[in-house]
């Protein structure tokens, strides 16, 4: 089971960021997920503590609700 998560890209596309993040931490995550790249002109994400990334092609991810709804 999984559910997809899509950030728009607005005139603020760091606040949504933000905004995004503040939710992942109250879903369990205890690092930022997902950021704006400037450079790449697109969001990234991350799905490990260990600071991997790669840019969101289409703004958005894929999350494992078992993960997410774990108690």
């Amino acid at each position: 089971m999984k559910v997809w998560i899509e950030l728009e890209v607005d005139d603020s596309p760091e606040k949504t960021a933000e905004a995004a993040n503040r939710m992942m931490r109250r879903l369990g995550f205890d690092y930022d997920v997902f950021w704006w790249h400037e450079k790449e002109g697109s969001f990234c994400g991350n799905q490990s503590a260990a600071g991997n990334y790669h840019v969101l092609e289409d703004n958005g991810e894929w999350f494992n609700l078992e993960w997410l709804g774990r108690e």
